[in-house]
């Protein structure tokens, strides 16, 4: 991680975790005693977040985002057309 030199805001909350998570992370900060609970949460925030964020993508690209079947196809072939002159220059 990045510091900027200030101190990062951090939030405190309250959250009901199945025991067995918590026993894993609190068996993993005892293995690793420069960690702490709180840095297992903000790792694990950030991999859902990333995940969220993948999966978001990936519903943008999977979409047709509005656009009609005929421009949509369009646009297919011309990008299927510019791909095949540069894979073609390629192999020359």
């Amino acid at each position: 991680m990045i510091s900027t030199g200030r101190a990062r805001r951090r939030e405190k909350v309250s959250a009901t975790v199945d025991a067995d998570l918590l026993a894993t992370v609190d068996q993993f900060v005892v293995e690793h005693p420069e960690t702490s609970r709180s840095s297992v949460f903000d790792d694990a925030l950030r991999l859902w977040s990333a995940n969220e964020r993948a999966k978001a993508i990936a519903e943008q690209y999977e979409g047709d985002n509005g656009v009609p079947p005929d421009e949509w196809a369009a646009w297919t072939n011309i990008r299927d057309a510019a791909a095949n002159v540069t894979l073609t220059k390629a192999r020359q």
